[in-house]
């Protein structure tokens, strides 16, 4: 009896042993990094700091989603499950800038097997019309003023280092305000300014918006078979990275040796922490601003006032389904972005409407419209019911088609980006008062390099776009002094100055751990 106790004993013993040795082996000399959001830039810095080995990374995200401000629809949508096109909606980023090799975005996507439809700029077509529904374009010559347009748009350009001002105020300034008074001739300007700078003139931008950005040449694209989430997933899926949802992150303190995260479950109801070695934060401005996130000690002041500096931008999408009635036998419009200018609106609230054509780019029987708003348009619609909705779009929507032969199917599919709690907007953008430093800022660590931060609001030259972001995470992660040491140990080729190899060192300590946990499990249980 007393060598079966005993036998029991030691099986005891070795069994914590064995759990003890398995984490102290696997934790010895490594880093825990927890990266906070799951957008592209949160992404790509783990899938970074996954390139070492040693590395522990997990993403926590607040949502029951991956991808942040990236959501395609999902297929089972009401409205685009009964399309024969094998694609989804973007609802939230959907333009890929530079469509070529040197977006990475781009390349991710051709590596994945994702296809894209390439958009030039002549594959926007303008049009006029008046309260009653009816063309007018030919009563304006829009080819003319969109060549004063772009003229003016070249001549702010060369003002951007001179004194600070609202785009409104500079056009002023150079003698365009005709621009500003004629309504139609204002959209025109909006429309122009929304698509080559991503910045709304409603939203009172700084003239600084238009120091050229790499996002401002080159033509567009978009993925179509299956929407921009199919990219973020297979992205994850590629690097196996570590994603927790349903993990939302109250407060990140990094007073200590050690960052602790305090986050909620999914309902709520409990309070988790965690002390990891390493953090970024790639929540989007919105959300800094917001305050949700508690941080101790505060930020430093160049680093909030940067936070209220720097301004965010506004778009929201509302897709709205056509089914054809039997007796409609008009053709179907075949170009695949509009911009749609209601002269002096009397159905609608709305002043400016851009519409992507879906049934240009993935054929079907009916008819698939996804009207992009933007600024004070995309905060009104967040408060209307969608029958109201269509009522305001309706207007501009009847300038690409007769809408008296269709009539509108299903559920109005729209997103609400201003309220949502962790996103507080759309994409960031230069005010008045703010400067290339405060993107500089909000792209700087703190606590020694410890805590770092990513996202396309901290990168001024590709802000406001899934390249900006991607670029962000890679950066956030080379910043931590893990990737440092990392990078120092590459120099020395693992080698100490003497000549004598560090991992028999290493070893040492891990084993010294496991003896050192042995000998008390053995006193406690004796």
């Amino acid at each position: 009896m007393k060598t079966l106790t005993t036998m029991m004993f030691v099986l005891k013993v070795l069994r914590v042993a064995l759990i003890l040795s398995t984490y102290f082996i696997d934790s010895c000399g490594s880093d825990s990094i927890v990266v906070i959001g799951s957008g592209i830039a949160g992404l790509t810095a783990a899938a970074k700091l996954q390139e070492d080995p040693n590395n522990r990374v997990q993403i926590f995200e607040a949502r029951d989603r991956t991808g942040g401000r990236i959501f395609t629809d999902p297929p089972s949508s009401q409205i685009l499950s009964q399309t024969t096109c094998p694609g989804a909606y973007d609802l939230g980023a959907a333009w890929i800038h530079l469509s070529d090799s040197s977006n990475n975005i781009s390349w991710l996507s051709l590596t994945q097997g994702i296809p894209i439809t390439v958009l030039t700029r002549d594959d926007q077509i303008i049009s006029v019309h008046n309260s009653n529904n009816t063309n007018i374009s030919n009563q304006f010559d829009i080819k003319s003023s969109m060549g004063d347009i772009n003229e003016l748009l070249k001549k702010l350009f060369m003002i951007t280092l001179r004194r600070d001002r609202t785009i409104s105020q500079a056009i002023t300034d150079l003698g365009y305000r005709y621009l500003l008074v004629n309504d139609v001739f204002k959209r025109l300007l909006r429309h122009a300014i929304l698509v080559r700078y991503s910045v709304d003139i409603t939203e009172e931008p700084s003239v600084n918006s238009f120091q050229e950005t790499s996002k401002s040449s080159g033509n567009l694209a978009l993925p179509t078979s299956t929407g921009f989430s199919s990219i973020v997933n297979s992205f994850i899926a590629a690097n196996n990275l570590d994603v927790i949802l349903n993990r939302e992150v109250i407060e990140v303190d990094y007073s200590g040796k050690e960052i602790l995260v305090k986050y909620v479950d999914n309902k709520g109801s409990r309070i988790f922490s965690t002390a990891v070695d390493e953090v970024i934060v790639t929540v989007p401005l919105g959300v800094l601003k917001s305050q949700s996130i508690k941080f101790i000690p505060r930020f430093p002041g160049r680093k909030l006032s940067a936070i209220q500096r720097v301004g965010v931008a506004l778009t929201n999408k509302v897709v709205i389904r056509l089914l054809r009635r039997r007796d409609n036998n008009q053709s179907a419009p075949s170009d695949t972005f509009y911009n749609i200018v209601v002269e002096n609106p009397k159905q609608s609230k709305l002043s400016i409407s851009n519409w992507l054509n879906y049934g240009a780019i993935c054929p079907n029987g009916s008819l698939l419209f996804a009207a992009l708003l933007t600024g004070g348009d995309a905060r009104l619609i967040e408060s209307m019911s969608d029958e109201n909705v269509i009522n305001a779009l309706w207007p501009s929507l009847s300038g690409l088609v007769n809408v008296t032969g269709y009539g509108v199917w299903g559920q109005v599919v729209r997103s609400t980006w201003f309220v949502d709690p962790f996103s507080r907007g759309s994409y960031s953008y230069s005010t008045v008062g703010s400067r290339r430093g405060d993107f500089d800022q909000l792209a700087s660590s703190l606590a020694d390099g410890r805590l770092a931060f990513a996202g396309e609001h901290t990168v001024y030259d590709w802000r406001a776009t899934v390249q900006g972001a991607y670029l962000s995470g890679i950066r956030a992660a080379e910043q931590l002094p893990t990737s440092t040491r990392v990078m120092d140990d590459e120099i020395s080729t693992n080698t100490s100055s003497n000549g004598i190899s560090s991992q028999p060192l290493i070893a040492f300590i891990c084993l010294n751990y496991i003896l050192t946990s042995l000998k008390k499990i053995y006193f406690f249980l004796v």
